[in-house]
């Protein structure tokens, strides 16, 4: 986990994880989004969220200011990386 990275931003990856009861599945929406896309190629090489399922199999991966549609695991936990 990452706490104060506004205060102390350097390179790093901070990692969060969402588990939801057995036998059911994360939902995430977003009712905002924004996220520096450098260069503005929506390639997100830099800053970016990325959600996987636990066996790390890629959701989604987004940067920019697009609201992303409804992420949907198929099981119950998922990790969210900044």
């Amino acid at each position: 986990m990452c706490f104060n990275y506004i205060e102390s931003f350097v390179v790093r990856n901070c990692t969060w994880t969402i588990k939801a009861p057995m036998g059911n599945s994360v939902n995430m929406t977003f009712s905002h989004f924004e996220m520096e896309d450098h260069y503005g190629t929506g390639n997100c090489s830099y800053d970016f969220l990325e959600v996987t399922e636990a066996g790390e199999r890629p959701l989604w991966r987004g940067c920019g200011e697009e609201v992303p549609a409804t992420i949907s695991s198929s099981e119950d936990t998922v990790r969210v990386r900044f």
